[in-house]
């Protein structure tokens, strides 16, 4: 029996791994397209308002599953739909914008007109990403402490004399001669 969208669920696969004595899939949807159907469904499930127990329900994998899906959603940059919706908040702006202009031009209130002229700006900017902190990939190393120097001093002085057939060994103490 397959759910409905055709597919078999995860534990279908399971039983059919056993009694063909085989290793069950540990990915429930291991073909990527099917994946990808299921990341897009499970978005558009939460953008509707859906729980993951409904959304686990209808795409017949458990909640666990769900979860993964939707943060490999998250971690493809942005769950699917976000870039038209982006564009059509860009576009709303844009109208808005050119309505608070118009209505500066015909002398309606000044400062209304630029604090609203400001806040659209700032929107547009945070929409197209251009208030998003940098990503610096930066490594600092600490400086090394006295003792850290001093041991590393110690071992270059003991791989060299190595190197050079004359390691030290064990010391003996001299042996006391007896009265």
């Amino acid at each position: 029996m397959s759910n409905t969208n055709g597919h078999k669920s995860a534990a279908e696969l399971r039983a059919e791994a056993r009694a063909n004595g085989t290793q069950p899939p540990t990915d429930p949807y291991p073909n990527p397209a099917v994946r990808a159907e299921k990341i897009n469904k499970a978005w558009e499930l939460v953008r509707r308002g859906k729980s993951q127990a409904y959304i686990a329900e209808e795409l017949g994998c458990s909640q666990a599953t769900v979860s993964k899906l939707l943060k490999e959603g998250k971690q493809a940059q942005a769950p699917p739909g976000l870039e038209e919706e982006r564009i059509i908040e860009l576009q709303r702006n844009e109208e808005l914008t050119c309505l608070v202009s118009e209505r500066l031009e015909s002398g309606e209130d000044f400062a209304t007109c630029v604090e609203l002229l400001r806040k659209l700006a700032r929107e547009k900017r945070t929409l197209l990403g251009l208030d998003a902190p940098k990503r610096l990939n930066l490594t600092t190393t600490p400086e090394p402490t006295a003792r850290e120097l001093e041991l590393a001093r110690l071992v270059r002085e003991l791989q060299e004399k190595h190197e050079q057939g004359k390691e030290p060994g064990p010391r003996r103490q001299p042996r006391r001669s007896r009265p």
